[in-house]
C-alpha cells in the first residue's frame, strides 16, 4: 500500500512539473520552423555544390524558398528531396523568418556574409549564422 502511495505522489509531482511545458505550443512551433529553415539552408548549399550552380535563397514572411539562379535571378525551383515539389521552409502564420536573401555559388560560398537568420514566434527567437567563406550554417 505504501508503494502505491509513493508511486501516485511521484506521478503527481511529475504531472505538475511536466504538463505545463506541453500547454504552450509556441516553443514547439518555433523549434520546428527553426530546424526546417536551418536544414533548408544547409541543403541549398549542398545542392549548389553538387550541381555546380548558384542557388538563391529568398526570405518571405514566415519562411524561405530556394531556386537555381545561374545568372542572378531564379530559373527553376530546387526540388525538395522528400516531396519532389519546390524546396521551401515555412512556419505557421505566428512564426516569422527574417534574413537577407542571398545565394550560394558553385563552391558553396554565400554571396555575402556572415549572415544572420532569425526565426521568431512572439517573444521567442532563435538565430543561426551562415559564415562568409565556408557557407557553414550554425547556431
Amino acid at each position: 500500500m505504501t508503494e502505491l502511495l509513493v508511486v501516485i505522489m511521484i506521478l503527481g509531482v511529475m504531472a505538475i512539473v511536466v504538463l505545463p511545458r506541453f500547454a504552450n505550443q509556441d516553443d514547439f512551433e518555433l523549434q520546428g520552423t527553426y530546424d526546417k529553415v536551418l536544414s533548408t539552408v544547409r541543403y541549398a548549399q549542398k545542392i549548389a555544390i553538387g550541381s555546380r550552380s548558384s542557388v538563391l535563397l529568398i526570405f518571405a514572411g514566415n519562411g524561405l524558398s530556394a531556386c537555381f539562379a545561374p545568372a542572378g535571378s531564379c530559373t527553376s525551383d530546387v526540388a525538395d528531396p522528400t516531396t519532389g515539389s519546390a524546396l521551401q521552409a515555412t512556419g505557421s502564420s505566428a512564426v516569422t523568418v527574417s534574413g537577407t536573401s542571398f545565394s550560394f555559388d558553385a563552391l558553396g560560398r554565400p554571396s555575402s556574409g556572415p549572415l544572420t537568420v532569425t526565426v521568431a514566434n512572439g517573444a521567442l527567437t532563435r538565430t543561426f549564422t551562415v559564415e562568409a567563406e565556408t557557407g557553414h550554417a550554425h547556431p
